[in-house]
C-alpha cells in the first residue's frame, strides 16, 4: 500500500467511525450512500474496525428496495473513550464519555484554580487515573475560561484565573503519552451545538453563550475561525451601555458585565435580598421580566455588530434567560429595529431551549479532532 493510498485509508476510517457515531446505527448500505465510495471499501473498512473491537453487528433492519436484508452496525462497548476537562475558579470537572456519546463518569475536584501549578498537577493525575481504569483513552479536551492558543497551547489571558502568557502543555510538561488539547470553553460548546444538532444546515453560524460570562464562537463549514490573535467571537467585551459598569477588561458597559449570570444574581440580590436559581423558572414576577427586558434589549444591540460584520447564517443563542419571552421578545425588538432588513431577514436566529454543558463538549471535541486527524489512530 502506497503513503497516498494508506492516507485516503485513514480517512476513510475516520469518516466511517464518525458516521457511526452520530447516527448510532446504520449499516454497511447507508454508510457507501453516505461516504460515495465503494461497497469493496466500506466491507473492508468495517472488518477491520470490528476485528479492533471498535464497532459490531447487532442484527437486521428491514429490507433493501432488491429484498435483502441491511444488516445493522454500530459502535461497540470497547470502542474509544475520551476525557474532558472544565477549569473553574475554585474546582474542576471532569467527564469521560464513550464514543458513542454516553457519559461513563463525571467528578468534581475542589483546586484553587488560580495556582495554574496547582491545577496542572491536578488534571496530571485525574487523567493518570482515569486511564487506569479505560483501555481505549484516545485523549483529552481542556476547557480554559480565557484567550487560548491551542495550537501552542497557551493560555494568553484568563482574567478569571488570574492566568497570564501561560504555558498549558501537559504532553511536553509531564510527559503524557495521551494527546492533550487545551480551548476556550465556549468554543468547546459551540461545537457541542452543531454537532448534536444535525439538522443544522447552514454553513457559518455565530455561537453565543451567556454563563458566568457571556463568549462567542464563530463556525464556518464546521470549523472554529480563531482569528489573528485567538479572540474571534468575543461578543462579551462589546460595549453596550455608555457609562456602564466597569468591566474586567477595563471597559465600561461590555455585555458580559451587563447580562452574566453574575450579574443577574447581583440584580436580583438588590431586589429581592436573596438568590433565585437559573435559568429563569420565575419569569411571571415582576422584577425579573424588568431585568430579563433589559438583558435581552443589551443581547440585541450586540447581536446588531454580529450581523452586521460577521453576517452568519445562523445565531445559536445559549442562555439561561431563553425561557423568558419578555427577554427574547426585547432582544429580536431591538435587532428589528437597528438592523439592516436584508442580512437580518437572512439571519435564522435560534434561541436554545436546552443548554451545553461545557465539561461535555470538551469531551467531545477530542472525538471532533480524532476524526479531522488531529489526533493520534490506535487500532
Amino acid at each position: 500500500m502506497s503513503k497516498g493510498t494508506g492516507i485516503l485509508r485513514e480517512v476513510n476510517k475516520r469518516k466511517l467511525l464518525s458516521l457511526v457515531r452520530r447516527y448510532k446505527q446504520t449499516s454497511r448500505k447507508d454508510l457507501v450512500a453516505q461516504m460515495g465510495v465503494s461497497k469493496n471499501t466500506v466491507s473492508l473498512i468495517v472488518e477491520e474496525l470490528m476485528i479492533a473491537g471498535l464497532i459490531e453487528e447487532v442484527g437486521i433492519n428491514g429490507q433493501s428496495s432488491k429484498g435483502r436484508p441491511k444488516i445493522t452496525l454500530q459502535l461497540a462497548e470497547s470502542a474509544y473513550q475520551s476525557i474532558g476537562v472544565l477549569v473553574n475558579d475554585d474546582h474542576i470537572q471532569v467527564t469521560v464519555m464513550h464514543y458513542n456519546g454516553d457519559i461513563l463518569e463525571n467528578q468534581k475536584i475542589d483546586c484553587s484554580c488560580q495556582h495554574i501549578e496547582q491545577t496542572k498537577d491536578t488534571i496530571v493525575s485525574v487523567i493518570k487515573d482515569i486511564q487506569g481504569r479505560y483501555s481505549n483513552i484516545v485523549g483529552v479536551g481542556i476547557a480554559i475560561p480565557g484567550i487560548v492558543n491551542c495550537d501552542q497551547s497557551i493560555v494568553y489571558e484568563s482574567a478569571r484565573l488570574g492566568w497570564r502568557n501561560e504555558l498549558f502543555d501537559l504532553n511536553k510538561e509531564y510527559g503524557l503519552a495521551i494527546p492533550v488539547r487545551i480551548q476556550n470553553r465556549v468554543r468547546m460548546n459551540a461545537l457541542q451545538s452543531i454537532e448534536q444538532d444535525v439538522a443544522t444546515s447552514e454553513k457559518s453560524i455565530f455561537f453565543l453563550q451567556v454563563s458566568e460570562g457571556v463568549g462567542g464562537a464563530f463556525i464556518d463549514h464546521h470549523q472554529i475561525l480563531s482569528g489573528g490573535s485567538w479572540t474571534a467571537g468575543e461578543i462579551g467585551h462589546i460595549s453596550v451601555k455608555d457609562n456602564g459598569p466597569l468591566c474586567t477588561c477595563g471597559q465600561n458597559g461590555c455585555l458580559e458585565v451587563l447580562i452574566s449570570e453574575l450579574a443577574f444574581a447581583k440584580r436580583i440580590q438588590e431586589t429581592r435580598g436573596k438568590k433565585v436559581e437559573l435559568p429563569l423558572q420565575d419569569i411571571h414576577s415582576e422584577e425579573v421580566e424588568v431585568i430579563a427586558n433589559e438583558f435581552g434589549n443589551y443581547l440585541g444591540k450586540a447581536l446588531i455588530h454580529i450581523i452586521h460584520l460577521m453576517n452568519p447564517d445562523q445565531i445559536i443563542i445559549d442562555s439561561p434567560y431563553n425561557a423568558s419571552q419578555a427577554f427574547t421578545n426585547a432582544c429580536m425588538e431591538r435587532v428589528r429595529l437597528s438592523a439592516l432588513q436584508i442580512p437580518l431577514m437572512m439571519t435564522n436566529i435560534q434561541f436554545q431551549k436546552k443548554t451545553y454543558d461545557q465539561v461535555t463538549g470538551a469531551a467531545l471535541s477530542v472525538f471532533l479532532d480524532f476524526e479531522h486527524n488531529k489526533l493520534s489512530f490506535h487500532t
